[in-house]
């Protein structure tokens, strides 16, 4: 669960670093916003289905491994929610960047 908290604070934070760089009433600094929220829920969400799931079935308890096994469905609906959000942090600032007006040199710097 750590790594989970860890992964979306990460998130978060570069989400709102991205709002950070667009004044505010644009478009793009609510939709990054709305990013960070978005990233808040889903680590919730995330977490409250591991709590349930291992929760609910106590035989991991006494293994050895002491580790509970996460159903199939969740994992799944993990990785692709961490596929979209990475996504989406690489995706929103070149959006923008893309129209910047600047000369061929400096143009490839940025992109």
């Amino acid at each position: 669960m750590c790594f989970l908290l860890v992964s979306w604070s990460a998130k978060i934070s570069l989400a709102l670093a991205i709002a950070r760089i667009f004044p505010p009433g644009r478009t793009i600094r609510r939709f990054a916003m709305g990013m960070a929220w978005s990233f808040g829920l889903l680590c919730m969400a995330s977490i409250l289905g591991i709590a349930i799931s291992c929760g609910r079935d106590t035989s991991w308890y006494n293994s050895p491994q002491v580790q509970c096994e996460f159903p199939n469905a969740l994992s799944i609906t993990t990785f692709c929610a961490n596929l979209v959000a990475d996504a989406l942090l690489v995706l929103t600032p070149l959006r923008m960047l893309w129209r910047v007006k600047l000369p061929d040199e400096q143009r490839r710097l940025i992109l």
